[in-house]
């Protein structure tokens, strides 16, 4: 079985960090999606993440992101998440 590219240059414990944690998911996985453009981190795209593990975790049943455009939601809900 061939490793990802990703665990190829993670630690154990980065890997670990990102299965278990969206938010640091996607800051380790940013410049594989979008290579050209620096991530920007901001409180939004952490509380995003925090209510998409807890729609994993069955503690949310319903969730409507209203954000304004540009603002990570196609990204973290279409790409990041379910991968």
């Amino acid at each position: 079985m061939n490793p990802s590219p990703l665990r190829l240059h993670l630690s154990d414990v980065q890997v670990e960090s990102c299965a278990r944690n969206l938010h640091a998911y996607v800051r380790t996985a940013w410049h594989l999606v979008e290579p050209q453009t620096p991530f920007v981190d901001n409180w939004h795209i952490g509380l995003i993440c925090e209510y998409l593990q807890a729609v994993s975790n069955l503690e949310i049943h319903n969730l409507i992101i209203n954000v304004p455009p540009r603002h990570m939601k196609s990204l973290l809900v279409s790409v990041f998440w379910p991968t």
